[in-house]
């Protein structure tokens, strides 16, 4: 018959780590509601992620944040920008908005 031991028992496996304090952890990675606020006025003015997040970092040198982080609020700003619409029809509709006139 075959058991199994509670994996608290094990010793770990090669290549595996344990996090060594909440830093590691992604919760911690992410950015708060003042650093969101931060990013969006930097993406309109198409400032490159690896920028932002040292501005972020200099503003808190605690911040556990990473490129990936900034990438993913940025496209969170553009998934809100859309509401759900194709980009295009975004463009259109921002086109009527301002009374421009197109033919298509």
């Amino acid at each position: 018959m075959l058991t199994f031991e509670p994996m608290s028992l094990l010793p770990p496996l090669p290549g595996c780590f344990a996090l060594k304090d909440m830093s590691d952890h992604l919760s911690s990675q992410q950015l708060s509601m003042k650093e969101q606020q931060r990013v969006q006025p930097m993406s309109a003015l198409s400032i490159h992620p690896q920028k932002m997040l040292s501005t972020l970092h200099q503003d808190n040198s605690n911040l556990a944040a990473t490129s990936k982080t900034i990438y993913n609020a940025l496209d969170k700003i553009r998934h809100d920008y859309l509401q759900g619409r194709m980009p295009i029809q975004t463009l259109l509709d921002k086109l009527k908005e301002k009374n421009f006139e197109y033919d298509y």
